[in-house]
């Protein structure tokens, strides 16, 4: 577990902050259409 003073600050709107994925899955919703889901450590 990381201490929280030492993570790097996550921002949604700023890909710039977002960790690599490790796995990404991508399907398509009938109604929301296509859909990207990417996890990482």
């Amino acid at each position: 577990m990381y201490e929280k003073s030492k993570m790097e600050k996550f921002k949604v709107n700023d890909q710039t902050t977002w960790w690599s994925a490790d796995e990404t899955v991508e399907i398509e919703d009938p109604k929301l259409g296509k859909l990207k889901v990417s996890t990482g450590i």
